[in-house]
């Protein structure tokens, strides 16, 4: 189980920068479009500074710098056991 959550933080990382920096104009710009549109639509106005492209590029690479940072926790001693007390149930 350990390994699908260091697996999966990985790949958020790597996913989450790549979206930020390299794939930002083909894949990151719609999807955050679309999500601005959505919320426009429902007749919801979100923060300006959430249109900003320049915003979400940085907010996406900490975000997935957190993920990696994570994914390294999880590799130490103290978090594999963190992660074992998470999942272990409850007694």
């Amino acid at each position: 189980m350990l390994a699908i959550v260091r697996l999966g933080l990985l790949f958020s990382g790597i996913a989450t920068i790549a979206l930020s920096t390299i794939l930002f104009r083909h894949i990151g710009q719609p999807l955050t479009g679309a999500w601005w549109r959505q919320f426009t639509r429902l007749g919801h106005e979100p923060p300006k500074y959430l249109a900003n492209p320049r915003f979400l590029r940085a907010w996406g690479i900490l975000a997935g710098a957190g993920c990696l940072a994570a994914y390294w926790y999880v590799g130490t001693p103290q978090g594999s056991a963190l992660i074992a007390d998470i999942i272990a149930p409850s007694r």
